[in-house]
């Protein structure tokens, strides 16, 4: 039953073990700026290299340095590829500053083209595994991102305007009213996890954060926000952490 959820390491791009690039983040695209004067100067100046980045993926193909343990309760993260932190070194991302404020075990269960249904899956899967977690900092994708099993892939895929799949049936699960609905309820289902299992919930939708997000595409691959961006979605989940605390 829990390949229904997420069948792990299949659906992955990062598979355990350091990465020196992943997705977006390729040594293609590095290619491609170095061979043009305006980006090869623009990544000069932020001080990127080709051996800037580590990406370091546990036994899940998630980005940690450790493996989950049953006996510990974590604080889990959990998004797609902000949160997973393309192009920016551990230290850069919001889960770090988040994690460095709490001082206490953390996890991220985030990955690059996530979409809220990948999150509500990973969740449960984590959940029949029998992880414990006390709260889950979710900094939720955007709502236009549908998943569906794709019989032929033989793994949940994402149905949006960058994938392969055919207009018409883009156009159909991108629909404001489904994407809305779909998004509500896979939160209110979120929720009703955290619920059961006593753990208290703190989201921020990257769509909220738009004007953050996309006027600081200053991470390795010149597409995902930089460390400037990351430290303002960390400080606004810190409110929320704060805010809860005071009711």
């Amino acid at each position: 039953m829990s390949k229904v959820y997420v069948d792990l390491l299949e659906t992955l791009k990062c598979s355990p073990g350091d990465h020196n690039w992943a997705t977006s983040d390729d040594e293609e695209t590095w290619d491609q700026h170095q061979a043009d004067k305006a980006t090869r100067k623009q990544l000069e100046k932020l001080g990127w290299t080709k051996d800037s980045i580590t990406y370091r993926c546990d036994s899940l193909g998630f980005r940690n340095k450790f493996d989950l343990e049953k006996d510990q309760t974590y604080t889990l993260f959990m998004g797609d590829s902000f949160t997973f932190g393309v192009g920016l070194r551990e230290q850069q991302i919001w889960t770090h500053h988040v994690k460095e404020f709490l001082d206490r075990p953390c996890y991220n269960a985030a990955r690059s083209g996530y979409g809220i249904d990948s999150c509500y899956r990973t969740l449960k899967y984590l959940l029949n595994q029998g992880f414990k977690f006390d709260n889950i900092f979710l900094f939720s994708p955007s709502k236009s991102r549908i998943e569906i099993w794709d019989n032929f892939e033989k793994r949940w895929m994402t149905v949006a305007w960058w994938t392969h799949y055919k207009k018409d049936l883009i156009t159909k699960l991108n629909h404001p009213y489904f994407t809305t609905i779909n998004f509500d309820k896979t939160i209110d289902a979120i929720e009703n996890l955290c619920t059961k299992n006593n753990i208290t919930m703190f989201h921020l939708n990257t769509e909220e954060c738009d004007d953050i997000l996309f006027n600081d595409n200053t991470a390795r691959d010149l597409q995902h926000a930089g460390p400037v961006a990351q430290e303002v979605i960390a400080n606004n989940f810190i409110k929320l952490y704060d805010n809860n605390l005071q009711l």
